[in-house]
């Protein structure tokens, strides 16, 4: 035996798997607790011509991390690349690949080549990735590396059929809808006896959850409310919305909009939203249905009083509204009753005297209304004199005048309070010849009751001149020359005695 040979022995005798498949060797790993790694490869032993190559792979459980390093066990045993492609030495022998798990160095597997002259091409699939985790309905894209031939070709099957998706031709991976444990098997067109795998974890998918905003209401009977919905936990293509419903008796709610109507009697309701992708998720609402008060109209001031023509304003105050609905009035007032601004409530008198009523209508229920009573009277007569005084000497004049309002009929009785005080004659007024203070009164003739006075002071009898006639004379001694003198006053003109 060779020196050669011996090493080989001893380097093979520390596999356990020299015809019989792949090896593992997890002594001194850190797996998760609980879990060990566990590095499987594929082919298990393989023949090859010197300089030939073989395509291995390799299968990694216990860790999330599939990746492993690939090496000759031997240090004349040929080489391999990262993808585990081995390239035969140029010598005879027994070799051994390793691969060694990124996770754990000391979890690693490996496959006896067996390098002889005159060996057959061995056709070897192996799929990369060895394993892969797949979300329910996800995909995934799987290669196949062939050696040993030159036809390259593989067919792409899953093991456990449709149930556990299905793959093209190309690879692509289509995951089932539910969660499962799936192998994707990569047979070879050159030797359909050698194939490769790689094992899928398929994830379930995360349940649908509904979720209602609001998660409860409070209307009034007759009221409406819009809910809204969001559904988590689809998967691409699956439809998000919800389909609204709410029992018999409970009020309406429409089916894609959420937009709830409560029903005529007050109770507590329930509204559900159910996903239309998964029919059993569901979510619910509560909602308070309470009695809508009662609308109520009431107009400030009940009653007014004001003349033909005026203006009064009136305001409403309407209560028992909810919501939404709106707390104004429209004002109105039958024909002939003068009008009143529609949204402001300014009434306007008519030109006749009588009772009216103003009428203030809710808005949000025409059925409720209030009124007020207006009592509207002609403008009182009035009368003025012009001027209210006046200083006179005796005897003099003065013309006073009278003006009636809020009558056709202007005419006036005029006459002097006191006896003696003078005269007046349609608001000519001669002073007496007395000094003294006088009033004269004009009294309406429309209205007896409306008077008015005007105070007048009298003075004395004013000399106004004194003529003396002749103006000039000539006289002679001892004679005489008559004269005689005329006084002018405000009474008149007198000779002087």
């Amino acid at each position: 035996m060779t020196h050669r040979s011996i090493v080989a022995l001893a380097i093979a005798a520390l596999f356990t798997a020299a015809c019989g498949g792949s090896t593992s060797d997890t002594t001194g790993g850190t797996p998760p607790a609980g879990q060990a790694i566990v590095v499987a490869t594929s082919p298990a032993e393989a023949d090859v011509a010197p300089g030939g190559t073989v395509k291995f792979g390799a299968q990694v459980t216990g860790t999330a991390d599939g990746s492993v390093t690939w090496q000759v066990a031997e240090a004349d045993g040929g080489t391999v690349d990262a993808t585990g492609l081995y390239t035969a030495p140029a010598i005879d022998g027994t070799f051994h690949v390793r691969a060694v798990s990124v996770a754990s160095s000391k979890s690693n597997g490996s496959s006896v080549v067996r390098v002889k002259k005159g060996a057959a091409a061995q056709v070897s699939v192996a799929v990369d990735p060895a394993t892969a985790t797949v979300p329910a309905s996800g995909t995934k894209v799987f290669a196949a590396a062939v050696a040993g031939t030159t036809n390259l070709t593989v067919t792409w099957t899953v093991q456990q059929g449709s149930s556990c998706g299905s793959i093209s031709s190309g690879g692509v991976y289509t995951a089932p809808n539910a969660g499962a444990t799936c192998t994707v098997v990569a047979t070879s067109a050159a030797d359909t006896t050698k194939s490769g795998s790689a094992t899928v974890t398929v994830t379930p998918p995360p349940p649908h959850v509904v979720a209602i905003s609001p998660g409860s209401a409070s209307i009034l009977t007759g009221g409406t409310t819009t809910f809204s919905a969001t559904v988590t936990g689809t998967t691409t293509g699956e439809s998000t919305a919800v389909t609204w419903s709410v029992p018999a008796g409970a009020g309406t709610i429409g089916a894609t909009t959420g937009v709830y109507v409560a029903p005529a009697t007050p109770g507590t309701y329930t509204v559900t939203a159910t996903s239309v992708a998964t029919p059993s998720g569901t979510s619910t609402a509560t909602v308070t249905v309470t009695a809508a008060p009662v609308i109520a109209v009431s107009v400030a001031p009940g009653t007014a009083s004001i003349l033909t023509g005026g203006t009064v304003t009136f305001t409403a105050t309407v209560s028992g509204t909810s919501a939404g609905q709106s707390t104004a009035a429209t004002w109105s007032v039958p024909a002939g009753s003068g009008s009143i601004g529609a949204t402001t409530g300014v009434y306007v008198a008519p030109a006749t005297p009588g009772t009216y009523t103003v009428t203030a209508t809710s808005i949000a229920d025409t059925s409720k209304k209030s009124t007020a009573t207006v009592t509207v009277t002609a403008p009182p007569v009035t009368i003025a004199i012009s001027p209210t005084t006046a200083t006179l000497d005796a005897c003099m004049g003065q013309v006073f005048t009278a003006t009636i309002t809020n009558s056709s009929n202007s005419a006036v009785t005029w006459s002097v309070v006191e006896a003696g005080g003078g005269t007046i004659t349609n608001g000519a007024y001669f002073a007496p010849t007395t000094a003294g203070t006088y009033h004269v009164m004009a009294v309406s003739q429309a209205d007896p009751t409306k008077t008015i006075q005007a105070t007048i002071t009298v003075g004395a009898e004013k000399v106004l001149s004194v003529a003396v006639t002749p103006g000039s004379g000539t006289v002679n001694a001892t004679g005489q020359l008559a004269f005689a003198a005329t006084v002018t006053t405000t009474c008149g003109t007198f000779a002087a005695q």
